[in-house]
């Protein structure tokens, strides 16, 4: 039965181009194939990678910031309540009717709408975290010559992004961004193992000139430096009362 599943997982005309057999890829003295078993690599890869964006944001971006000017706005934070965090984590995080809330905490309707605006404005990211996160892309971004390295560092990379997603920035689309991930593994992988690797190194260089474009314009309107760098406390993310 799993034998049978084996090589149906593994049917040649599954993964290779149209008169190439398994057989046709076997290596030799002189020629060298990439393998799945390859891919292995990228996990400890992957796991450097995170190591390194780690000591980078918090050694070298994170001063390069304040050297800059960067100052993070005060934010007050929100009194502890567990009916409204429950609310908040499970229903909304704007409601629009605050009349029951009040009521189930006993607190004014306005009180209670000041809580989830404090509560918003303490899960939105400081400017020194987005300049980090934005700075260690556009700086460790993989490009190397060599087209296994390549493969290698690219699928580190996203595998790296992966196991980061619940520490970095929490954005509106998460979900689409953890989907992403999944797919450009999965065709990283899939090009790899299929020795699609001249279009798949073409589809990866213009898949990571656009994204460090991407990145930096979604948040540049938040990381504009002004003439005066007072002024930042004023840009941003929005006051409080």
């Amino acid at each position: 039965m799993l034998h049978s599943l084996n090589e149906w997982l593994w049917w040649h005309e599954y993964w290779l181009p149209p008169g190439i057999t398994w057989e046709d890829m076997k290596e030799s003295e002189d020629i060298h194939y990439p393998q799945p078993q390859d891919l292995l690599l990228s996990i400890p890869c992957a796991l450097l990678l995170i190591i390194i964006r780690y000591l980078f944001e918090r050694f070298v971006a994170r001063p390069l910031g304040r050297k800059l000017g960067l100052r993070d706005k005060v934010r007050l934070n929100a009194p502890p309540n567990p009916v409204l965090e429950t609310f908040y984590a499970t229903h909304s995080k704007d409601p629009k009717e605050l009349i029951s809330l009040s009521k189930q905490c006993d607190l004014p309707t306005r009180k209670v709408e000041r809580w989830f605006r404090y509560r918003r404005n303490q899960d939105k990211p400081s400017l020194t975290t987005k300049f980090c996160e934005i700075l260690s892309l556009l700086v460790l971004q993989p490009l190397l010559p060599s087209v296994f390295w390549y493969y290698m560092l690219e699928l580190s990379f996203y595998f790296s992004l992966v196991c980061t997603l619940p520490f970095d920035v929490k954005r509106k689309d998460l979900t689409q961004q953890i989907v992403h991930h999944g797919a450009t593994i999965f065709l990283i992988s899939f090009s790899y193992c299929a020795n699609y690797l001249r279009i798949g190194t073409l589809v990866m260089v213009i898949h990571d000139a656009s994204d460090c474009i991407l990145e930096v314009s979604t948040t540049e309107p938040e990381l504009g430096f002004p003439v005066n760098p007072g002024q930042l406390g004023t840009r941003g993310f929005g006051g409080c009362d």
